[in-house]
């Protein structure tokens, strides 16, 4: 009953962030990892969109924030959402593109082509930053086992808005887009959108947060405007996620900027998120979804992702009852050079919500039933 009843409040808690359905509490952890292991292996996979309690609707507002590549996690994010914004669970406003994964050109190009293969090129796609605020780092890179491919490919550097022109960088197995970026900047199409609609605007940030830490420099009203935001990034190891290490400036202006609500998905989550062995081959038995069909005809490189983290933002945004496993604390995030990127906890500040574990099932029993639409 106490599991429950903590379960129960946890979802409120959400709901009432990002939803706007009450007055905000506190989370707490909700369960353990062994109780949540155990109750995996007995739980029915759910089969339907009303299995699951879905808290969002279309008036909830929201930005996908991305380093998008080519059928990477950002692309199962992308795509989830693409089909609860045609379902009618959220309002996708749109997608902007920051560097990461990717060199922000490639980006931007790759994001602009699997809207085209999903036939949602309705969604507009704005460039953002790819450098970090404080510069390329190339020494601290080469002092780390994964510097990512912008910091492998800075030789080859061209500018986002040559998204069409990439030089060394193009890749023609893709191609480039038919269809074009926005000529807006991202950050200030962020910055726009939450002015015209201020408390409704949700920012879900699964790349680096250096064009959500723009907007906050460029309007000082910006995210207290915001209905919140939720990073993919963090670790409550002493260690750095990748997001986080790749611009920690930008994080920590982030954290201590007055969204209303801060939620954090760590990268502790990928303990219950690896992906299904036959979840891709299952999706081709979706005809009529366009989704579905754009990841089985990639089969051999959508299983290339053995975790997908980013997928988990959107899932526990409209479905809070997905988290097992949260804290709020007051968050940090060190600048330092030896311990750059690194989430730290302190007696005051930004508090946040901090998830370290999903139900990684229902998140892909979620997914598959979105993809199948």
């Amino acid at each position: 009953m106490k599991r429950k009843i903590s379960l129960f409040l946890l979802a409120m808690v959400l709901v009432v962030t990002f939803a706007g359905c009450g007055k905000y509490g506190t989370a707490g952890g909700v369960k353990s990892g062994m109780e949540n292991e155990t109750e995996s292996e007995t739980m029915p996979v759910k089969t339907s969109l009303s299995d699951f309690n879905i808290v969002t609707t279309s008036a909830n507002k929201v930005i996908l924030d991305c380093d998008m590549g080519f059928v990477n996690d950002d692309s199962f994010a992308l795509m989830f959402l693409l089909q609860a914004d045609k379902l009618g669970y959220i309002d996708l406003m749109g997608v902007v593109v920051s560097g990461g994964n990717k060199i922000g050109a490639v980006a931007v190009n790759a994001t602009l082509l699997q809207l085209e293969a999903v036939g949602r090129t309705d969604i507009p796609v704005y460039i953002g930053r790819d450098e970090p605020l404080k510069g390329f780092n190339v020494e601290r890179a080469s002092k780390t086992d994964w510097p990512g491919e912008v910091y492998s490919n800075l030789e080859k550097y061209v500018t986002p808005d040559n998204y069409h022109n990439q030089g060394e960088l193009y890749n023609s197995s893709w191609g480039y887009s038919e269809t074009k970026a926005q000529e807006e900047s991202a950050s200030r199409f962020m910055r726009e959108q939450v002015k015209q609609y201020p408390g409704e605007v949700t920012i879900l940030c699964v790349g680096p947060a250096t064009n959500v830490a723009l907007a906050c420099q460029e309007d000082d009203t910006f995210a207290q405007n915001t209905a919140g935001i939720i990073y993919m990034g963090g670790k409550l190891k002493k260690d750095a996620s990748f997001n986080w290490w790749y611009d920690a400036d930008a994080v920590k202006i982030c954290l201590e900027s007055d969204f209303p609500k801060q939620i954090i998905c760590t990268s502790e989550i990928s303990g219950t998120m690896g992906i299904p062995s036959k979840f891709i081959e299952e999706l081709a038995g979706y005809e009529k979804s366009a989704v579905a069909k754009f990841f089985a005809e990639r089969e051999t490189i959508a299983n290339s992702n053995k975790k997908l983290w980013d997928v988990v933002i959107p899932a526990v945004y409209m479905c809070p009852e997905l988290v097992t496993v949260s804290e709020e604390r007051a968050v940090t995030v060190s600048v330092e050079e030896d311990t750059y990127g690194q989430m730290e906890f302190a007696e005051n500040g930004t508090k946040a919500t901090v998830v370290s574990e999903v139900n990684g099932q229902d998140v892909y029993a979620l997914m598959k039933i979105l993809f199948g639409e």
